[in-house]
């Protein structure tokens, strides 16, 4: 790979790292926490399109770790969103190699919607920190939302720029 390849390639992962990073802040106390709507989830499909696919992986590992550098759980957060992205984003990489349609993403949402609810929701908020369980019912639905309609919609936007 040539070193202009390279560049590209780091460019491209900043740059989603950072898109990731700065929606996760304006969403300020609606990205963190037992209530939220973390707009900037939308981006975790992105690894299921076949152009940007891993960089987009590696960027949204990177910008989703940090961002939870600056909720109101840090460093726990940090892990926590590391371990989880190490699940969520190569299901949604592979499963855009295996087969590339609005089905396979929509059961790579669900799926990865259902394990976000139960790591960060039941094994993050209610175990570490002694949130009620009903935060894993509440962050379910965030993310269906979120991962399901808005990340259809990112889906289909970027399949019409040739991503």
């Amino acid at each position: 790979m040539n070193k202009s390849r390279i560049g590209v390639r780091m460019a491209r992962i900043s740059i989603i790292a950072g898109v990731y990073i700065a929606l996760t802040a304006v969403g300020g106390a609606w990205s963190y926490g037992p209530i939220q709507l973390r707009v900037s989830d939308a981006l975790v499909v992105l690894p299921f399109l076949d152009k940007i696919g891993f960089d987009a992986m590696i960027g949204i590992l990177i910008g989703g770790s940090f961002a939870n550098l600056f909720g109101p759980f840090g460093i726990i957060d940090f892990v926590f969103g590391l371990i989880g992205g190490l699940i969520v984003e190569p299901l949604y990489y592979f499963m855009g190699k295996w087969k590339r349609n609005a089905w396979t993403l929509t059961l790579a949402s669900v799926i990865s919607s259902i394990y976000i609810a139960l790591w960060i929701g039941y094994c993050e908020l209610h175990l570490v920190f002694g949130a009620p369980e009903w935060v894993v019912w509440s962050i379910l639905a965030s993310e269906l939302l979120v991962l399901v309609a808005g990340g259809y919609l990112i889906y289909k936007f970027a399949e019409r720029l040739g991503l």
